[in-house]
Order: structure tokens, then C-alpha cells, then sequence
């Protein structure tokens, strides 16, 4: 399947960004018990979750691999990653122990990576993906 070009790695990026606040919406509408909505929620982080892989695979194929990408990558992976523990353990779905416990792999990776850029940037592995 062709893509138009301006769909490039980083754009897919920005929008995984700006649809966070939607996953939470869609999380969180009706009181979080709603089952239509929880699909709709389980559908948009799946996208979403694809959508990951989706803007790798573009990068490495077009070979449109960028520092922005490779520094913005993660942090919309944790954004949204963050976005649907926080809701579940608000809506009692998942035990705040689980959340916590992710959160402070993810962030203790962040702060590595942040800790060490100034030698380059750490692109993601395949076996970290």
C-alpha cells in the first residue's frame, strides 16, 4: 500500500501525541463503565499501538529516521502508555501497584536515555520494541 507522502514517521508521531487526550476521553466517557465506550477505548490505544510500529517500519523503509523522531518516539509511547494505566487503575480496572510499577521501568529508562544523549541519541531496538 502506497502512502501519500506527507504522511511521513514524524507525523504519525505528533498525531499519536494529540490523540492522547482522545484515549482518555474515550477511557473515561460515561464513567469509564460503559461497554460500547470501553471498546471504543480498547480500539483507539490498539491503533495507536500500531501506529507505533507503523512509523518505525515507514522510517526504516523511506529512510526518514530523524532525531526528532527518534527522541519523540518514546515519549508519545509513554504518553499514551501512561494515559491508559492512570485510567484503568482510576477506574479500578487494573491494581495501582501494576501502573506504578510500569511507570517507574518506563521513567527509569527516560532518564537514562536523557541522561545519556549528550553522547548521541539511543534509537529503540528491535528486542526493545
Amino acid at each position: 500500500m502506497k502512502l501519500p507522502a506527507f504522511i511521513t514517521p514524524n507525523f504519525i508521531t505528533v498525531m499519536r501525541l494529540l490523540f492522547v487526550p482522545v484515549g482518555a476521553y474515550t477511557l473515561f466517557k460515561n464513567g469509564g463503565d460503559d461497554p460500547t465506550w470501553q471498546v471504543i477505548a480498547w480500539c483507539m490505544f490498539f491503533v495507536v499501538g500500531m501506529t507505533d510500529v507503523l512509523d518505525g517500519r515507514i522510517a526504516r523503509k523511506r529512510n526518514q529516521i530523524s532525531s526528532f523522531g527518534i527522541l519523540l518516539d518514546p515519549i508519545a509511547d509513554k504518553a499514551f502508555i501512561a494515559t491508559a494505566l492512570i485510567g484503568l487503575s482510576i477506574l479500578e480496572k487494573m491494581p495501582w501497584w501494576v501502573t506504578i510499577v510500569i511507570l517507574a521501568r518506563e521513567v527509569g529508562i527516560t532518564i537514562l536515555r536523557f541522561a545519556v544523549i549528550k553522547r548521541g541519541i539511543i534509537a529503540a531496538s528491535k528486542g526493545g520494541k
